[in-house]
């Protein structure tokens, strides 16, 4: 495995990153590649322990009882062995977590926090009707930087919960993806949402009873979105054919992953149904893989993409439609 993974080539923005990546982050890692060598050594033992104990177990069923071990026993084995096992392994992949992504966050000039205390605009978006409603949620890393002079941050977020009843009741994941907050130079007049187009439904799912339906002379737009607003000349003014197709390449960039967005007061929210995005990666792989952090720059480069299809000033005209290379630094 070579040093080298051409970090430097996922964003303009990443100039230097491999360099970076050999001289600093490599060694800190290589300093604790022993300890996850052990850890994964101990789980590995550890299975095998647990498979014998079943083993065992299953061996005096049938020698004393003639029929196979209870189903409980074998519940109570597997799952408190399982969180046994796992306990020293999690453990360590927790305490390598906090220290590798805060250093990647800190060499992009990023703020990088594993624990969300302050569910930044999770309100707003719910009220706004760009998040859905929920009982249970979990949030986990909080970023926050600035991009063409103007703060943003964004977050994991997971928000679930209970359906059905008896025995069909089960815990439905409502939302998991990212939130993002953006902070526009100018207050909006009034309140825009930009959500997923829900066909016949459109008429029935206003976000606010203040808000009425803004139709735009885009067909592609309007096959992916639909638009809201409590104020029709601001919505229209705003967004204009080139931010119709600025969200064109924002749905082509996510795969028609539900990004929805709301414009009000002084800020920009975003909301993106992309399941858990900065993964640390597995446990099992060595902790200087190149792999491991090449996910984790591929992500914040979508980031990077994203904030600069929704609001990057064009240089110049554009020829043909609407691209990342429009906006993207050369």
């Amino acid at each position: 495995m070579t040093d080298s993974s051409n970090f430097d080539d996922l964003h303009p923005d990443f100039s230097g990153t491999d360099r970076w990546y050999r001289e600093s982050l490599k060694p800190v890692l290589a300093t604790r590649e022993k300890e996850r060598q052990e850890a994964v050594r101990l789980f590995m033992f550890s299975v095998i322990g647990l498979l014998v104990i079943l083993g065992l177990v299953t061996i005096y069923s049938y020698t004393r009882y003639n029929a196979a071990p209870h189903i409980l026993v074998v519940m109570l084995i597997v799952i408190g062995g399982s969180g046994l096992i796992w306990l020293p392994l999690g453990r360590f992949k927790n305490e390598i977590e906090k220290l590798y992504l805060p250093k990647v966050a800190s060499h992009l000039g990023l703020e990088y926090s594993a624990i969300v205390a302050e569910p930044y605009g999770l309100e707003t978006c719910q009220r706004l009707k760009i998040l859905p409603t929920y009982e249970d949620d979990k949030f986990s890393h909080l970023i926050k930087g600035q991009r063409d002079n103007r703060d943003f941050l964004f977050y994991e977020a997971e928000l679930t919960e209970m359906q059905g009843t008896g025995k069909n009741r089960r815990r439905v994941t409502k939302f998991h993806g990212q939130i993002l907050r953006l902070h526009y130079p100018n207050s909006f007049t009034g309140e825009t949402v930009i959500r997923r187009d829900k066909g016949m439904l459109n008429k029935w799912t206003r976000p606010t009873k203040a808000m009425k339906q803004v139709g735009m002379a885009s067909p592609k737009f309007e096959k992916a979105y639909e638009v809201w607003s409590t104020d029709q000349v601001e919505a229209r003014t705003m967004l204009d054919p080139i931010v119709l197709e600025r969200f064109i390449e924002l749905d082509r960039l996510y795969k028609g992953k539900g990004a929805q967005i709301a414009f009000t007061g002084e800020d920009i929210y975003i909301t993106i149904s992309t399941g858990n995005r900065l993964k640390f990666g597995s446990i099992f792989k060595p902790l200087a893989a190149p792999e491991r952090t090449r996910q984790v720059l591929t992500e914040i480069a979508a980031i990077y993409d994203l904030l600069d299809v929704v609001q990057k000033k064009l240089d110049g005209t554009i020829s043909g439609a609407f691209g990342i290379k429009d906006v993207r630094p050369s």
